[in-house]
């Protein structure tokens, strides 16, 4: 729970009550919706089947419009009912019940409005950081930024042709090859894989782009072709994308006219924008969830990242399938180790780490089928442990 300061209680008019909340969301770093309104006619009619109606000094004057307004935090809205039909299964949800609320109502006997019937809790955190996260709080009011954006737009730059004087059908054939051998499952799929590609090179006359492959990518299969890489961390990434990636986003504010020191300074922003969007994932409030998980998958979901989420998915279908062909021995020297028999291949798990030696658990360091059909009592734990590294 985090209390937060109320508003102030007493304002002339509703004018004046806007200027005031603007700053005072900004002040204690809230985002707060209204919920309901109440307007002038409703107020009065509802006044007039009373006998407070009888009164006309009790009805409210026809320049108080509305006549009251509640407030709620940005995350009390109330869960609906979901009318989807499964498409995007995978959502982040920022509703979190929260109970701070409060009514802003005009006074008849001051003739002025009241704040009243407030709740100043949330059950969330309230920080800088997590204010950082709300759109309405990321507003950029600059005209010199509005204008560049214009310019851009009206110049609508195009780009450049990906491959070249290559045409699409032989740079998609060379595509096909290279992925072959990047995937490949055993020596004699990569060598199939790299005949085909120096063949086709040879007829359409791309001496060049072999002639780089055989120096810079072949004498290093260890680092990139699949069945070299089973016992490496690679996290199911194959190729290196992830550095393109990164270089491709440097080259937006790097390039070779520039100096030392305007290139460490680029280099500095880009590092800190980085690090920005890394504090905005975990600050946001709020948890993902998939409609098509059951309880099991979702304590997950909970512990990890989407992406971790869908890895071990995998993993849980196969162990809720094969729970039937393993068959766990536990070692008789060291009682950790335990060995797993019974599928195609014989592998070993500890049950202090959760760690296996199968090529899932060794490349993406995440629970494997084994672990999960070995520990099924204990699987929050697995999750939770794996959990601290799992930000991927």
């Amino acid at each position: 729970m985090a209390a937060v300061e109320g508003p102030d209680v007493y304002h002339a008019s509703w004018e004046a009550w806007l200027s005031y909340f603007t700053g005072y969301c900004e002040r204690t770093l809230q985002v707060l919706p209204v919920k309901e309104t109440m307007s002038r006619v409703e107020r009065n009619k509802r006044l007039l089947r009373t006998k407070k109606g009888a009164d006309a000094s009790q009805l409210i004057p026809q320049d108080i419009e509305p006549y009251q307004r509640t407030y709620i935090c940005t995350h009390g809205w109330q869960k609906r009912k979901s009318r989807s039909e499964g498409s995007r299964p995978r959502q982040h949800i920022r509703l979190t019940n929260c109970p701070f609320r409060f009514v802003v109502q005009w006074n008849v006997k001051r003739k002025e409005l009241e704040v009243k019937s407030g709740h100043f809790v949330h059950n969330h955190q309230v920080s800088a950081r997590a204010f950082a996260t709300y759109p309405s709080s990321r507003d950029v009011d600059s005209a010199l930024v509005s204008s560049r954006v214009d310019g851009m737009l009206a110049v609508e730059m195009r780009s450049k042709p990906e491959f070249g004087k290559i045409s699409t059908d032989d740079a998609g054939q060379i595509d096909a090859c290279i992925r072959k051998m990047v995937y490949a499952d055993s020596s004699a799929s990569y060598q199939t894989a790299h005949g085909a590609l120096k063949g086709l090179c040879e007829r359409i006359g791309v001496f060049g782009f072999f002639y780089y492959f055989e120096k810079n990518w072949n004498d290093c299969q260890d680092r990139w072709v699949m069945h070299r890489r089973a016992d490496l961390s690679h996290f199911s990434n194959h190729t290196n994308n992830r550095l393109e990636s990164f270089f491709g986003k440097l080259k937006d504010g790097v390039d070779g006219s520039m100096a030392m020191s305007q290139c460490i300074k680029a280099l500095v922003t880009f590092d800190r924008r980085v690090e920005n969007e890394y504090g905005y994932r975990h600050a946001r409030i709020g948890q993902f969830v998939n409609s098509n998980y059951d309880d099991e998958m979702a304590n997950v979901l909970r512990f990890t990242t989407p992406y971790v989420a869908g890895h071990v998915e995998k993993e849980y279908a196969r162990a809720l399938d094969s729970v039937d062909i393993y068959n766990f021995v536990r070692d008789d020297q060291d009682l950790h180790d335990v060995h797993v028999l019974g599928g195609h291949k014989p592998h070993q798990l500890r049950d202090d780490d959760w760690g296996c030696t199968c090529e899932f658990s060794v490349s993406m360091w995440l629970p494997c089928r084994h672990v999960i059909d070995c520990l099924p009592n204990d699987r929050i734990g697995c999750w939770r442990a794996y959990s601290m590294d799992a930000d991927c």
